[in-house]
């Protein structure tokens, strides 16, 4: 049986309190022989007592682990730290609120020995917890909460969108070739508009050969803020991934811009007759769902605009 040397990583902002149930779940997972285990959590431009209560948790875990400031706000910068930091062949970040399973390090290992993946894509269900679930919820907003899942066997994936930031994985060489993450893009401080910087590093990786395979046991549960169940958080979120969806695009000329604005255009009219046809039929499930496209339409065509006036996708990136 191969060796395997992993280090979790987590990258945090002024969210102590979720944080610590965060690393205090890493301490309840099972940890199989043979695996190396280290825990690095990255507090990035933390104003509160994020990092003590960090290190008080680290202190806790039955492997090495520890807190690094990084006074340069941003997660794609929190990211990057966190990669220089690690000191294992395996860098897996989660979010700062989440629930490990205690198989979560079990389903990573599987899938490193039985596949060729050097790029890992965990599950993700939803914490429902501090709120309860609405019943307009549908998969759509589920997936802007985080939610996903490729099945229960290990598969190879096709798409580097198919990977969620809050629980994913890849080996230290993808690191080594591809670099670092864009920090233009991701979210900065609390803001929740920033996004995407994951899928556009998983789509240069693939892009460079790296295989992309799902981990179904290597799951976690993901903490629902009561402010995300909110249409109005939908709609920045939604927003924001639309923002996120032409920042991506390293080149802009002229027919990938027509096309990004076209495209972008279409799925805002398109969702939008659809969400006032579920208004309508007194659809609510239906008309959240299809707001949230627009809104991704509406978001698009804004950031195309900018893009072609020679201004940033994503405002003040």
């Amino acid at each position: 049986m191969k060796p395997i040397s992993v280090s979790i990583l987590i990258c945090t902002h002024n969210r102590g309190e979720i944080l610590a149930r965060t690393i205090d779940s890493a301490g309840a997972m099972t940890l199989p022989p043979g695996v190396a285990l280290e825990l690095v959590v990255i507090a990035n431009a933390c104003t509160d007592r994020t990092p003590e209560v960090a290190r008080e948790r680290c202190q806790a875990l039955p492997f090495p682990a520890r807190c690094v400031e990084e006074p340069i706000v941003g997660l794609s910068a929190a990211r990057n730290r966190a990669m220089r930091e690690a000191a294992n062949d395996i860098l897996a970040f989660i979010d700062d609120d989440v629930l490990l399973e205690p198989a979560w390090l079990e389903g990573l290992c599987e899938v490193l020995r039985t596949t060729p993946a050097e790029i890992i894509a965990g599950r993700v269900e939803l914490w429902w917890e501090a709120v309860q679930e609405p019943a307009w919820i549908s998969p759509p907003l589920a997936n802007l909460l985080s939610r996903t899942s490729h099945g229960d066997q290990p598969r190879e994936l096709e798409a580097a969108t198919m990977v969620v930031g809050a629980n994913y994985a890849y080996s230290r060489r993808v690191y080594e070739k591809t670099g670092e993450y864009r920090t233009d893009l991701g979210r900065k401080g609390a803001s929740g508009m920033g996004a995407g910087e994951e899928g556009e590093y998983v789509r240069r990786a693939m892009a460079a050969g790296f295989k992309l395979f799902c981990a179904p046991k290597m799951s976690l549960r993901h903490w629902v803020h009561p402010k995300r169940v909110d249409p109005a958080y939908f709609r920045k979120a939604a927003i924001g991934l639309g923002w996120t969806n032409v920042a991506m695009k390293e080149r802009f000329p002229l027919p990938v811009a027509l096309r990004s604005l076209v495209g972008h255009a279409y799925l805002f009219l398109r969702h939008g007759l659809a969400e006032l046809a579920s208004l309508l039929r007194g659809d609510q499930r239906g008309r959240y769902a299809h707001r949230v496209k627009r809104h991704i339409g509406q978001g698009g065509v804004a950031a195309g605009f900018r893009r072609v006036l020679g201004r940033p996708a994503i405002p003040g990136g």
